[in-house]
């Protein structure tokens, strides 16, 4: 197994020991440029190269969204063109960097909690517009997303993956699998950050 692959296994059992609470993993494609700096921005904003990244996985099941994101400290607003919103607070448990020859992962556990009010303001401390095409990666489920977004004018790449307390271990194996199969189908298409 690729070492790197591994490294991210190793970083998910962790997760589950520790945490004993549906651990939300969000895993940030991009370069460390220093330290506590990672830049997340495909390709110098690369719309068309972006956009033919979506190509392999049109056999996968897809999904589309946008709307509007607000964040005020860890309290984040995400409101859907279909009048849906969601409120949750947002705090960082852990954070790896784990390194490809091509890119690096921000592999974060984020704490989510869902909060019924949202603080109005004037100007919030981050506001942007969003797009996202979600590739699930589990069709019977929404537990596993690699997502395509546009948030604000930035392209970014990442991977989403609900990891459950009780979670045994050959499921792990099978849902790291699944994102070493994604890595694979990128690293065919020359992705690069």
């Amino acid at each position: 197994m690729n070492p790197s692959i591994e490294k991210l296994k190793q970083f998910l059992q962790t997760q589950i020991k520790t945490y004993t609470k549906t651990n939300h993993i969000e895993m940030t494609f991009g370069r460390e440029l220093g330290e506590q700096i990672f830049k997340t921005v495909y390709r110098d904003n690369n719309e068309i190269e972006f956009i033919n990244l979506i190509k392999p996985f049109r056999n996968y099941k897809l999904s589309y969204s946008q709307g509007k994101e607000y964040s005020h400290n860890n309290l984040v607003l995400k409101t859907y063109n279909n009048k849906y919103n969601q409120i949750y607070k947002r705090t960082n448990l852990e954070t790896d960097v784990i390194t490809f020859p091509e890119y690096q992962l921000q592999v974060c556990n984020v704490d989510i909690v869902p909060v019924e009010e949202f603080p109005l303001e004037k100007e919030y401390h981050q506001e942007e517009l969003f797009e996202e095409v979600n590739i699930h990666l589990n069709p019977e489920s929404h537990d596993q997303l690699l997502i395509f977004q546009k948030k604000g004018d930035y392209y970014i790449l990442k991977l989403q993956l609900l990891l459950d307390v009780n979670l045994p271990y050959k499921h792990l194996d099978n849902l790291v699998d699944g994102v070493e199969k994604i890595l694979e189908i990128l690293g065919e298409m020359d992705f690069k950050m």
